[in-house]
């Protein structure tokens, strides 16, 4: 009996992913537990398992193809056993290709490909003579989700012309996007011939692919205003050397104690979106951002509100090491009420952050830098760290996020009020 291998939703948020790249190729044995592909989702990439044991049959989609979770990407058959009723899996075509030719009623093993290996395109198949049952001067309607043609509208792109991903072409968001970023000309003869060499060629895609969709998504989506103000660390700093005794805590430990509690005071930030509603909850779910080998990765740290320094230091640690290993789970990087990147052990003194969806709001923490300030008549030296709030603005007004950040500084110049 063919077994269907579908593209598996990892977490309960999850509603799309891309199948990264594929372990096994059409027509490779398949035994119970053999890697199949992988799919990366949330900036995590995961291997999948087979379930059954067989041959790998009517693989439908490349790698780098971004599909809805439940798609059939493949069939696992006994040999010998043939595919199931759709036929057209068996024909190498994009999803684009397909879509058309289930709208058109073109059956696709009679369209000569002109894609790599004889892959059937969209233009194959609008080249098809007829309009297959269509009436005349009708162009069929293009499948899209509601948010991709909201982005299609907004960036004023023609969905007829964009190759959906989605399951059965489907247009999704992240095709508009792809279509709508401008391609840079190859540079003409003369320019070639001064040239020391031909550029490298990056593809996006697996984690990389995915931080540049969210990005985009967050960036599109949510109104960014960002918000800075200084704190001054002098006794921050004085705290953490007192301390180093017993434990030796990072900077980045101390600042996320403080903003977990300060989150407390302040719910309008610790909010999410659900699609239609704000979600202000009740516990602190302190998003954690670091910096992974495979790229940004966002760890969370539930109720971070209830850990107490060495808890919340030995949680920082055990997190930072697994994302470094790829050890982290997908459930690990879901479920964020609020975001915390920290860019000062990079010397970064401010920086604008981009908003983490579906919270509304992220803190950038930057460097612990001297700087000579004003005191009582005289010019002093001491330790000043910028704070740079992020949030959007359709959840917050800014008012609310001064507020937030004003108490949190309160907070780091006078720590031992809730550190001791």
């Amino acid at each position: 009996m063919a077994t269907p291998v579908l593209l598996p939703k990892l977490d309960m948020t999850m509603a799309e992913g891309t199948l990264t790249r594929w372990h096994k190729q059409e027509g490779d044995p398949v035994a119970v537990g053999d890697l199949l592909f992988e799919v990366g989702a949330d900036k995590l990439n995961m291997d999948i398992e087979a379930t059954a044991a067989g041959v790998l049959r009517g693989v439908a989609y490349p790698d780098g193809s971004v599909l809805e979770v439940g798609t059939v990407v493949a069939y696992i058959l006994a040999e010998g056993e043939a595919l199931p009723a759709a036929a057209d899996q068996r024909v190498r075509a994009t999803p684009a290709a397909r879509r058309i030719g289930r709208e058109r009623g073109i059956e696709l093993s009679e369209v000569p490909g002109t894609g790599p290996g004889g892959r059937v395109q969209a233009a194959d198949v609008l080249a098809v003579p007829g309009n297959g049952g269509l009436e005349a001067g009708t162009a069929p309607a293009v499948a899209a989700t509601p948010l991709a043609r909201k982005v299609a509208a907004g960036l004023g792109v023609d969905l007829a012309g964009v190759e959906g991903t989605g399951v059965g072409g489907k247009v999704m968001k992240a095709d508009v996007e792809r279509t709508a970023a401008p391609v840079v000309p190859a540079p003409g003869p003369a320019e070639a011939g001064a040239a020391e060499g031909e550029p490298e060629r990056v593809a996006l895609k697996g984690a990389r692919a995915v931080i540049a969709r969210r990005m985009s998504e967050s960036w599109h989506q949510s109104p960014h205003v960002t918000l800075t103000l200084e704190a001054d660390c002098t006794d921050l700093v004085r705290l953490r050397s007192r301390l180093a005794g017993t434990v030796k805590l990072s900077y980045n430990t101390l600042v996320a104690y403080l903003t977990a509690r300060a989150l407390t005071a302040f719910p309008v930030l610790n909010t999410t979106w659900d699609g239609t509603d704000l979600l202000r909850h009740s516990s602190v779910h302190l998003a954690v951002a670091m910096d992974a080998p495979g790229g940004l990765l966002v760890p969370v740290i539930r109720q971070a509100e209830r850990l107490g320094l060495q808890g919340l230091h030995e949680t920082l640690g055990d997190l930072a090491a697994r994302a470094r290993g790829g050890g982290l789970s997908p459930g690990e990087l879901a479920g964020g009420t609020f975001t915390l990147s920290n860019l000062g052990g990079f010397g970064i003194e401010a920086f604008t952050p981009v908003i983490n969806p579906p919270q509304v709001a992220i803190l950038g923490v930057g460097a612990i830098v001297d700087k000579a300030v004003p005191e009582n008549g005289t010019v002093v030296i001491r330790p000043r760290m910028t704070l740079s709030l992020s949030f959007d603005h359709r959840a917050l007004d800014g008012a609310d996020g001064a507020r937030f950040l004003a108490h949190l500084r309160s907070l780091i110049e006078c720590p031992e009020r809730v550190l001791l």
